[in-house]
């Protein structure tokens, strides 16, 4: 089976190129379109967004093996969402830093966790974007909101002296952890810093945000 460019790096970009990842999209597809004629159905129509429940079941076999301490650390990094350095996990867990550490160790180890950069620059984050959706998923909502109020709150706190900076971060978290009054403030903070760098579509964004969830509380 042949794809064009196209179609080849947005299956790059759902699998990231993991070879598993990508072998099992395609026969998983393959084999529920078996018998359409072929060419009949382009490659992406034939491929989901959503990994084949073979895969999801490899991925959350991983979670699974993890120590109850690096499983926690996991689901708060699925929160952040994003490369994270180590000082917003210390001040977002309610963990020793040494425990923090053991666990970074821990899905370092199992490669379920990476590291980015060096130095002050270093950050950490998850090793493919499936293992976070799957982390995420596994999530209560009640935990969910729980975990996104204390990013907020850690991403406040860490860049208290360069609030601009990651205005949008603190307001997204603080509106998933259904907190509107305090999501609001930020939105409008990020609004200004979009318009300051002329980033139009950003700022529209986030003052529309902002009104919504003003008016959702009303």
């Amino acid at each position: 089976m042949q794809c064009d460019p196209a179609e080849a790096r947005d299956l790059y970009h759902e699998t990231e190129g993991n070879p598993l990842f990508v072998v099992k999209m395609v026969q998983a597809k393959m084999v529920e379109h078996r018998g359409a004629e072929p060419g009949a159905l382009p490659l992406l129509t034939r491929l989901a967004s959503a990994l084949p429940p073979t895969v999801q079941t490899v991925l959350a076999a991983r979670l699974a093996q993890l120590s109850p301490s690096a499983r926690g650390l996991a689901n708060l990094a699925a929160v952040i969402g994003r490369a994270f350095p180590f000082k917003v996990l210390v001040c977002a867990s309610s963990e020793s830093e040494e425990s923090l550490v053991l666990g970074l160790d821990e899905l370092w180890q199992r490669r379920i966790m990476c590291k980015q950069g060096m130095g002050i620059s270093e950050t950490y984050d998850f090793s493919h974007g499936k293992l976070r959706e799957e982390t995420y998923a596994a999530l209560s909502s009640v935990r969910r909101r729980f975990l996104h109020r204390r990013v907020a709150e850690a991403l406040a706190q860490v860049y208290q002296e360069d609030l601009d900076s990651v205005s949008d971060q603190i307001a997204f978290h603080y509106e998933r952890a259904e907190l509107p009054e305090q999501a609001i403030p930020y939105y409008q903070r990020a609004g200004e810093v979009a318009s300051r760098i002329y980033a139009n579509a950003e700022a529209v964004t986030a003052f529309q945000q902002a009104i919504t969830l003003l008016e959702a509380s009303r």
